[in-house]
């Protein structure tokens, strides 16, 4: 096993220890945002490393300067860019995809939620409501699940700088399959031999699969 795997392991099981959340954002496929993340390292760099700090994306013009003026300094110490002016050109680009996305597809800033320390819980409740019903083997509903709640791929593992920590996805036809499932399951039920206190969680959660689904959208995933 690779150290950064190791390392990711423990850290996995600090998060599950401490908490932490899984924040989600409805994105087009054709949107020409996406296809920059995947295809320009330097905006990549940029949505990598601003990611934590902006619990919707499309707010990343609110970051704080303080912290804003740190991510762009640490960018250009870790050489993704030449010059602190070609940061910051690059931060401008990416504000510009982000307004420009939410022109093209109204609303698309609002179709977003999280799961704020509560993911385990929520995973735990779907594996035992599936795993009788849809698959043979609890292995193939937990890993059915866990694409569903935490990516099924990356976003662009090509090009990160960071081997540990990738920003996730899932297609919008992936997205179509699980909104079918999670319209049949009420979190009331789901959750009452857990923790009702996420039902709440849920079912925004599940209310934006559902919109994601109705607008033929993708999803961002990131971890924090």
């Amino acid at each position: 096993m690779k150290l950064f795997e190791t390392i990711n392991l423990i850290t996995g099981k600090l998060c599950i220890t401490m908490g932490y959340t899984v924040l989600y954002q409805a994105i087009p496929e054709q949107a020409q945002l996406l296809e920059r993340l995947r295809s320009n390292k330097k905006m990549y760099c940029i949505f990598e490393a601003v990611a934590p700090f902006s619990f919707k994306i499309f707010n990343a013009s609110e970051i704080d300067e303080i912290y804003l003026n740190d991510i762009l300094d640490s960018e250009v110490d870790a050489e993704n860019f030449t010059s602190r002016v070609e940061a910051e050109n690059t931060w401008k680009e990416f504000i510009a995809e982000l307004e420009l996305a939410k022109f093209l597809y109204p609303n698309i800033a609002n179709r977003a939620t999280n799961l704020k320390n509560c993911c385990n819980v929520i995973e735990t409740a779907l594996i035992s409501e599936l795993e009788d019903v849809e698959f043979n083997t609890d292995i193939r509903v937990h890993k059915y699940i866990h694409q569903f709640t935490r990516g099924s791929e990356p976003v662009a593992v090509h090009l990160s700088h960071y081997p540990w920590y990738n920003l996730y996805f899932i297609p919008s036809l992936f997205v179509k399959e699980f909104a079918e499932i999670l319209r049949k399951i009420e979190g009331k039920y789901l959750l009452e031999k857990y923790n009702l206190s996420y039902q709440e969680e849920f079912d925004r959660w599940k209310n934006l699969y559902l919109e994601a689904s109705l607008y033929n959208e993708a999803l961002l995933i990131n971890v924090i």
